[in-house]
């Protein structure tokens, strides 16, 4: 099991990959793929913060937005082959 923020670090990179290759994702063109799913998906931020003087990341979701796309994409394992 892979935890709730490597998760989202992967599919977060993952976006961003233009070659396929270890961690590409590919979107099929339309159909749920639209602009409020990828809106979704990038609706949170890793933000550092800091607690006694020590950093620590935070994924923070900004108000007002929705991430179902993301905990949608979050829940389901990817395939192999």
């Amino acid at each position: 099991m892979v935890g709730v923020d490597t998760a989202k670090d992967a599919i977060i990179a993952g976006c961003g990959s233009a070659s396929r290759g270890p961690g590409y994702i590919h979107f099929p063109i339309g159909g749920a793929f639209d602009e409020t799913y990828f809106a979704q998906l990038t609706a949170e931020t890793v933000q550092t913060r800091y607690k006694e003087g020590r950093p620590y990341r935070v994924w923070v979701l900004a108000p007002g937005k929705a991430n179902e796309a993301m905990r949608w994409r979050r829940a389901t394992p990817p395939a192999s082959g």
